[in-house]
């Protein structure tokens, strides 16, 4: 089997085992480069070097191609900044890889491993590495001073001894002579250990061919003891380094992918222990609510035809949504008595504005604890709406009007106070809740889909 066929089975294992890995790994572009050493992800592109993949086994590359996802996903890439790249890197592994170990999955040989930093942050584990380079550096220097002082020291007796050199000289050419035949048996002994130790790797049932690529030289060998990837500071579409624009939209376009990840994991029944707290520590950036807002109607309409590639973007934050039809879209809002006009206005005026970017179907439900409207409308006509009813709330009604009246959206954003525990069953289509209010914190108990606190 070949680096590349090992590289693809490896792909193809996780689409079918871990839909919550496959959903991150499919929104990026997979190349093939011989340039690096083993592979290097810049949050848009993962490189890997098939050569690589040649000496590992189909088990351990998918442990890789993990790997390269939860760099991304973990925002390292955003987070470089001005820090030394090699220890930022150190950092990034170790940071991921005893949760990649955990989650099942089998990495590499040399991988960096050392679980006293289980649990730290990249940016915690990178402070604890600059501080114990430092005390290296010093402990490098004070061990030079001290050689130069053994050096100058020897030096001087040296000159003081110097009529017995003839018969130390003779001496020593017979200990080098002892200790050239001892070198040439060792290396025989080791030779003979190489042999014997060639076909001992991991036989993965998948990887039958592995004695064979483990048979490929003792260079091969040596990089195989040794798993290091790059991670390359983030880089817009078209290859350029990334401005604070772009690294700001890259956040928002991460959370939202975890999230719907984990929804789709849930969905085919392949959720595991511990991603509930993972989506939580990875969705933890804190971002205005209006590129969440639109990020989330770009995402719905960009999942119905090609939910692993982003789109272009706008030249500032947003990414466009010309082009892409979202179908349905419904747009509820609390009409309950505790509604703010500022906060209703701000709401409708920055929807209405990225509606403009879809070609969409708008379903407008104003509700309080009953249907007060209902009705198809234009973005531009958003604008127009007035709150109704002022009553209490319940959130089963506009649900139970959509099924009723046959009506699928593509996407709903129900704008609330959140002054309510009466939820529908989970529906099958994607909700974001837009919260304000002095209750707006209970978003963080909501039984289902997407929140945003409007500030």
């Amino acid at each position: 089997m070949t680096g590349q066929e090992k590289f693809e089975k490896a792909k193809q294992r996780v689409l079918l085992e871990h839909r919550f890995f496959a959903s991150m790994m499919m929104r990026m572009k997979w190349v093939a480069d011989e340039s690096c050493n083993t592979a290097w992800v810049n949050g848009r592109t993962v490189g890997y070097n098939p050569k690589y993949f040649e000496q590992i086994t189909v088990r351990q590359g998918m442990g890789v191609v993990v790997h390269e996802i939860f760099h991304p996903m973990l925002k390292h890439h955003l987070r470089i900044g001005n820090k030394d790249f090699e220890l930022w890197n150190e950092a990034g592994d170790y940071a991921i890889n005893p949760l990649i170990i955990r989650y099942g999955f089998e990495l590499p040989e040399g991988v960096l491993l050392d679980y006293r930093f289980e649990g730290m942050s990249a940016e915690q584990i990178y402070s604890i590495l600059v501080q114990e380079r430092q005390e290296e550096k010093q402990k490098q220097k004070e061990k030079e001073k001290n050689q130069d002082q053994s050096d100058n020291q020897d030096g001087q007796d040296e000159q003081s001894g110097g009529q017995d050199q003839p018969d130390n000289q003779d001496q020593s050419s017979d200990q080098d002579d002892n200790q050239k035949e001892s070198g040439n048996q060792d290396g025989q002994d080791e030779d003979q250990k190489e042999s014997g130790d060639q076909d001992q790797d991991d036989q993965d049932q998948d990887d039958h061919d592995q004695s064979e690529s483990d048979q490929s030289g003792q260079g091969i060998q040596n990089e195989k003891k040794s798993f290091r990837d790059e991670v390359r500071p983030a880089v817009d579409e078209s290859g350029k380094e990334a401005d604070e624009a772009e690294r700001t939209a890259q956040e928002i376009e991460i959370d939202i992918a975890v999230t719907q990840a984990a929804k789709f994991a849930e969905k085919a029944g392949q959720g595991f222990s511990g991603m509930d707290r993972l989506v939580k520590d990875i969705s933890t950036t804190e971002t205005p609510w209006q590129q969440i807002l639109q990020n989330f109607l770009y995402e719905s309409a960009k999942t119905e035809y090609n939910w692993s590639r982003p789109s272009r973007r706008h030249e500032q934050y947003f990414p466009s949504l010309q082009n892409y039809e979202a179908g349905n879209i419904a747009i509820v809002i609390d009409s309950s008595g505790s509604i703010n006009d500022d906060v209703f206005n701000r709401f409708i005026n920055e929807i209405s504005t990225t509606l403009e970017n879809i070609s969409s179907e708008v379903w407008v439900i104003v509700a309080d604890d009953q249907i007060q409207e209902a009705k198809q409308i234009s973005a531009d006509d958003l604008r127009e709406l007035k709150p109704k009813g002022f009553g209490g709330t319940d959130f089963i009604p506009a649900f139970k009007w959509l099924e009723e009246n046959d009506v699928q959206p593509k996407a709903l954003i129900y704008l609330t106070d959140l002054e309510c525990n009466s939820f529908p069953e989970e529906p099958n289509f994607p909700v974001l809740w837009a919260a304000y209010g002095r209750s707006a914190h209970h978003a963080e108990h909501m039984p289902f889909g997407e929140k945003i606190i409007l500030r």
